[in-house]
């Protein structure tokens, strides 16, 4: 049967890569991880395309897939698999989810990856028209904002059934919801409208509750609040325990009054880490990303944006003015742009910046971000310092600093605690007016210091990609203070810069738990999508 192939090389040193997007009939084989705009100039000038009225076969695929890679190796064109696609790889599924079955080849990271080929949403009275085998397709539903995980449940998914294609669905879609919108236009996701029967659900806390349906499937608990900002008993009536709950915090870690450890994986997903993915380019690839804004150099000292006013937020502000003012050339140069502390107006016609511009956006203008979280609870890192990080000024971190130091740099961003502590300042509980003033004038002093504030912009990346490296703190056993399995279940996820294997392998912790229960509860997806991991592999050894 006739297919289409588009093979890439956006790098000449990379590995090939297959991305199947059976949704628009073809098959993708790239060679590399290059910035998309490499791609364009390097497209190999041969397609086939499959016919209207039969599906391409798995047949058909393996004999494009070798055409395109003898086609390739006689072009000179150094490729290779990845280093387990020579490796055979068993298909029986007697025991899914053990660690002795090894997971297929997979290439995912925690990277979002966008199909050349952008994808429309699509409407559930067209999902019958897509020809495809239900078996390599997981959907997923949301409710009461569960959609605020949609990343790193579709990253569990690549790492439980490689080659999947995911569905997104949620009939209570809302303003909420955010970075939904952003799923719309990769390879391998799918998001639909109206109607449509999910596998399994995503539920948030009971603050975005709207409505309760599809109780008896099988079941995620998801947060991106504070403890303290909703019930955790009060979720919609389910038939079964929940297998999984996401978190952007550890507040309710193993805590046996909120959920049972025996039945449901408590996964640490900082809403950070999905934030992250959306920031890639200003996060590591600095140098390229603010060529015209630059880091140093820029006019005003601080800047900060919120609408959630809180105490602790405005003392620090007004601290860090008071210490400013006693600069002549730094008075007036921090800005607070949001409603919250509001004292300068982002233009003539708008009071505050629009809501569609990002961090780079907003504050190209300023050294230094105020990043403060709600509150300072444990694992409990969102977008602010994300936000903060993706300008290019420094952030001045207040929050969870065993967390912030998994995820980030420590050399890239100021924290709050680690200055008091360097200060010999004990911070109250909460911080005190002196506590706050003590940090501003820290602040200040770094400033002053071109060559200590450059020590914190030197960074072409400021993502901590081997957060397992990083400790934080040593006990009199030599221990360390913030340990995995004690005061964490798994590294902070999905890393952008890692294979999802490698974060959901059998050291990984409940990650690796929660894939061994997706494949638990779909056995047939995880028949099929490994026996045609392993047909593709069984290509690629027979070729090299």
């Amino acid at each position: 049967p006739s297919a289409r192939v588009v093979a890439t090389t956006p790098c000449v040193s990379a590995r090939l890569r297959m991305e199947a997007l059976p949704l628009l009939g073809e098959t993708r084989v790239a060679v590399g991880d290059c910035h998309a705009r490499d791609a364009s100039a390097f497209q190999l000038p041969f397609a086939v395309t499959p016919s209207t009225e039969k599906w391409w076969s798995r047949s058909g695929r393996a004999l494009a897939v070798a055409g395109v890679v003898s086609m390739l190796a006689c072009a000179g064109v150094a490729l290779r698999l990845a280093d387990t696609h020579a490796m055979p790889f068993p298909t029986s599924t007697n025991s899914l989810g053990g660690n002795e079955l090894a997971p297929p080849p997979n290439l995912a990271t925690g990277a979002i990856h966008r199909g050349e080929v952008p994808y429309s949403t699509l409407d559930a009275a067209d999902l019958g028209k897509v020809k495809r085998d239900p078996d390599t397709v997981v959907t997923i539903g949301f409710l009461s904002s569960g959609d605020f995980f949609w990343l790193p449940m579709v990253k569990l998914l690549e790492a439980a059934f490689p080659g999947v294609h995911i569905r997104l669905t949620d009939p209570t879609y809302n303003w909420r919801a955010l970075g939904l919108e952003e799923a719309k236009g990769i390879g391998n996701v799918q998001v639909t409208t109206g109607p449509v029967e999910p596998d399994f659900v995503l539920e948030g806390p009971d603050i975005f509750k709207t409505a309760c349906f599809w109780e008896n499937l099988p079941w995620v608990q998801t947060t991106a609040e504070p403890t303290m900002f909703f019930n955790t008993w009060n979720w919609c009536a389910h038939d079964v325990p929940a297998f999984a709950r996401l978190d952007t915090g550890l507040g309710h870690y193993k805590q046996p009054t909120v959920y049972d450890e025996n039945v449901t994986s408590f996964v640490w997903s900082p809403y950070a880490m999905t934030q992250i993915a959306f920031n890639e380019r200003m996060l590591q690839n600095r140098e390229e990303a603010f060529v015209e804004t630059p880091q140093v150099g820029r006019p005003f000292l601080a800047g900060w944006v919120s609408a959630n006013c809180q105490q602790h937020r405005s003392r620090f502000f007004d601290a860090l003015v008071a210490a400013a003012g006693g600069v002549s050339e730094l008075a007036g140069t921090v800005h607070a742009l949001g409603p919250c502390d509001h004292n300068k107006d982002w233009s003539e016609i708008d009071p505050y910046p629009p809501r569609n511009l990002k961090g780079n956006e907003i504050y190209s203008n300023y050294r230094w971000v105020l990043a403060l979280e709600n509150v300072a609870e444990p694992g409990y890192l969102t977008e602010k310092l994300v936000n903060a990080q993706a300008s290019g000024a420094v952030p001045v971190y207040y929050g969870d600093s065993r967390a912030a130091i998994k995820v980030f740099k420590k050399e890239s961003f100021v924290d709050a605690f680690t200055e008091w502590a360097n200060l010999g300042v004990t911070p109250q509980s909460p911080p005190s007016n002196a506590d706050w003033f003590a940090l501003a004038q820290r602040i200040v002093a770094i400033d002053r210091d071109a060559t200590l504030y450059a020590s914190y912009t030197n960074h072409e990346s400021v993502l901590q990609d081997y957060p397992e490296l990083e400790v934080f703190g040593v006990n009199e056993d030599g221990s360390s203070q913030f340990e995995k399995h004690n005061q964490y279940p798994n590294e902070p996820f999905p890393l952008l810069n890692r294979l999802v294997t490698d974060q959901t392998d059998s050291g990984s912790g409940t990650t690796g738990d929660t894939v061994r229960k997706l494949r638990t509860l779909f056995p047939r997806k995880f028949e099929k999508l490994t026996a045609n991991a392993a047909a593709a592999a069984a290509i690629g050894q027979a070729r090299f």
